[in-house]
């Protein structure tokens, strides 16, 4: 019986190793998974940061192209518009010349109108026939009391 129990305690022992054996086995094999589970990770970390940091700099790449072909754009526009803002200018320039033309017209019409009337009145004055006690002879002319007195200043 002690052979018994021997054989019966080295096979629970060889079952025992066996076992431990077993699960540093699989202890090993949990780790290198573990290990290349963090590699992995740490990879997928980086991968994602690259592609961030390239998504960053695209982006920066796409602003300063449309920064650039709008300025290319109000440039041309603004180059566009420049024969019509001088033709605009010289269409007023005329316009204010023909406005300035009228009023001149206008003026020297309404100045010979009133040196019409003007000479008209003297005319009409010079032209009546003066009543009886208006004539005044004096040297051998005759004037209305009125004209007597403008003649005398002016010549006086």
């Amino acid at each position: 019986m002690s052979n018994e129990s021997e054989n019966c305690t080295s096979s629970k022992a060889r079952a025992g190793k066996t076992g431990v054996n077993e699960l540093e086995e699989k202890l090993k094999h949990y780790e290198r998974v573990e290990e290349a589970l963090h590699e992995t990770l740490q990879t997928a970390k980086e991968s994602a940061e690259n592609k961030l940091s390239g998504a960053r700099q695209e982006a920066r790449n796409k602003i300063e192209k449309a920064e650039m072909e709008a300025e290319s754009i109000l440039r041309e526009a603004i180059q566009q518009r420049q024969p019509d803002t001088a033709r605009r200018i010289l269409r007023l320039l005329d316009r204010r010349q023909e406005i300035v033309g009228g009023i001149r017209s206008y003026l020297e019409l309404a100045q010979s109108s009133t040196l019409m009337s003007q000479l008209r009145a003297r005319q009409s004055r010079t032209f009546d026939i003066p009543a009886k006690g208006d004539v005044d002879v004096d040297n051998g002319l005759k004037t209305y009391p009125k004209q007597k007195a403008e003649v005398l200043r002016k010549t006086g």
